[in-house]
């Protein structure tokens, strides 16, 4: 179990390992992820990317993207992350059904990314884009809370706003 989980921080952190371990106050309820269960047909696609000082653009080529349900135990882990933390499972190991929650894929070179089959609800998307200056590693995570619809366009752009 813990296994499924630090694979799935290492997912997000594109397999940088973060600092601090941090206990997470929100337990994983299969029951509260029921939804984010079910087969899905929905398609999920979007680029991220961040703009440099001088006026660059910096995708998230070859980083992961990663869709989580938008639940009080996901909003939390993500937030851990971003802060440079990774979350603490030892007193709160999901079960086997943790890993069906989440979908992630790599991004390509122009930073899109195709997430499938995704059932409809709320999600958080993310990914990381990073890159060095003068040994100076720069970027970060990009992350927004969406609501992805059966029969719509279902297509997210991660960018400055969304630090």
């Amino acid at each position: 179990m813990k296994f499924v989980w630090i694979a799935a921080v290492a997912a997000i952190a594109g397999c940088a390992v973060p600092q601090k371990p941090v206990e997470m106050k929100n337990k994983f309820d299969p029951a509260a992820h029921a939804a984010y269960m079910q087969p899905g047909s929905v398609r999920v696609t979007g680029q991220a990317f961040l703009r440099q000082q001088g006026g660059g653009t910096v995708t998230c080529a070859g980083s992961r993207a990663v869709l989580f349900p938008a639940t009080p135990y996901f909003r939390e882990s993500v937030e851990i992350l971003v802060r440079g933390g990774v979350p603490k499972v030892e007193s709160n190991r999901p079960g086997p059904e943790f890993k069906s929650v989440f979908r992630e894929t790599r991004c390509d070179a122009q930073g899109n990314f195709d997430l499938e089959p995704v059932a409809p609800g709320r999600y958080i998307v993310m990914s990381e884009v990073r890159w060095t200056i003068a040994n100076s590693r720069q970027g970060g995570y990009l992350r927004r809370e969406v609501d992805v619809v059966a029969g719509a366009t279902n297509r997210f752009l991660l960018s400055d706003a969304d630090r």
